[in-house]
């Protein structure tokens, strides 16, 4: 129990160290997807790879493996891979969230979209991250 305990502190930790270098002391950031201006407190450090995914060299690459989104509905669309972004930057919907009606609001701000956190260094995690994840 205690081994589980360490792992569980241990990765919030790193959730923490990731968070306040990608906010940079910002106490208003945008999310990477939506592009809206929020709170800090409504923002999370998100992986684009997994970290338990990544390579020692990638986890160290914090600038380029994740990213800021809302904790609105950007991350948990990201994380169930119901979005994903192109190799250009732009933001791609699952067939399946197109057919969620109640999505319509989040589904408005993002279509169009390019995603703020890509670039050429990110682009392999986002590759990744289609070829894993994206439903």
């Amino acid at each position: 129990m205690q081994l589980a305990s360490l792992g569980v502190t241990q990765r919030r930790m790193e959730q923490a160290l990731l968070r306040a270098q990608l906010l940079d002391g910002r106490q208003i950031a945008q999310c990477s997807i939506c592009g809206r201006s929020l709170p800090a407190f409504l923002i999370v450090a998100a992986h684009i790879k997994p970290r338990a995914r990544c390579s020692a060299r990638e986890k160290r690459d914090a600038s380029n493996v994740a990213m800021l989104l809302c904790s609105l509905g950007c991350d948990a669309l990201f994380e169930h891979g119901l979005l994903a972004v192109a190799p250009d930057g732009k933001i791609v919907l699952s067939a399946k969230l197109k057919e969620a009606r109640s999505a319509g609001d989040i589904l408005a701000r993002i279509r169009k979209r390019s995603c703020s956190a890509h670039s050429e260094r990110s682009e392999v995690y986002f590759a990744w991250h289609r070829k894993n994840r994206f439903a």
